[in-house]
């Protein structure tokens, strides 16, 4: 998610990446890198680490003063403030799309500096969504997994326009302009899906019959048990800790 939120921002900003692996390709020529440790002034810390990864990844930047952004699934703002002695915190839980400006980021803050200074910095990476610390868990299942189902789904019409004859650069067009299109159809008109559904389902026509087969597989039941799945994890997480 690093990386993803480093190809978001704009580039003006100069960037310290501190990690354990400097061998990672990505970075080089984009920001100066440092090993895990290093104490480093900065205007923003952003800790894009694991939670179990939240003790020692923090260590160095224990009495800091400036804004803390976290995107750890499972560890709290109180939980930041006590570790870090910094009462200026946002908690956010971005997903994939940041990188191209297309994020949808649910946050929750701790003061009004915080809050001004994450908007300045993430304003490009896509949609903020000011929210309570309570959802975040259930956001995290929902939205920062997000991507996944929508290629899973994505790679299921791959597969089925290539078994019904369709070549593979058309499929892969189809498949992902129909998804983006449908998407940004529900968006504009403001409706439920079960509206689209009616209006694209007509009378003994193909839609109503795959709709009758997707229902028969219980794909929607599949869907609402892996983010229910995600959800208990990302609790579960709160509880982890790097030994």
């Amino acid at each position: 998610m690093a990386k993803a939120i480093y190809k978001g921002l704009p580039k003006e900003h100069e960037f310290v990446v501190v990690k354990r692996d400097l061998q990672d390709k990505f970075w080089e020529g984009k920001a100066e890198l440092q090993p895990a440790g290093t104490v480093v002034d900065g205007d923003v810390y952003i800790l894009a680490v694991k939670p179990i990864s939240f003790h020692p990844a923090t260590e160095p930047l224990v009495d800091k003063d400036e804004v803390v952004i976290s995107i750890m699934a499972g560890i709290s703002k109180d939980m930041i403030c006590e570790r870090m002695q910094n009462e200026d915190v946002v908690r956010c839980m971005p997903n994939l799309p940041v990188s191209i400006g297309e994020g949808y980021i649910p946050y929750t803050v701790t003061t009004e500096k915080a809050e001004r200074r994450f908007k300045e910095l993430f304003s490009p990476l896509g949609h903020l969504e000011s929210t309570e610390e309570e959802y975040l868990d259930a956001l995290t299942a929902l939205t920062g997994t997000s991507p996944l189902y929508i290629s899973v789904f994505i790679d299921a019409l791959l597969d089925a326009g290539i078994k019904v004859g369709l070549p593979r650069e058309m499929v892969r067009t189809a498949a992902v302009q129909c998804t983006i299109g449908g998407a940004r159809y529900l968006q504009h008109e403001k409706i439920h899906p079960m509206e689209l559904k009616d209006m694209v389902s007509s009378p003994a026509g193909t839609s109503i019959h795959a709709l009758h087969n997707l229902e028969k597989s219980g794909v929607k039941a599949a869907i609402i048990d892996a983010v229910e799945m995600a959800y208990n994890r990302s609790k579960q997480l709160k509880s982890l800790r790097e030994i």
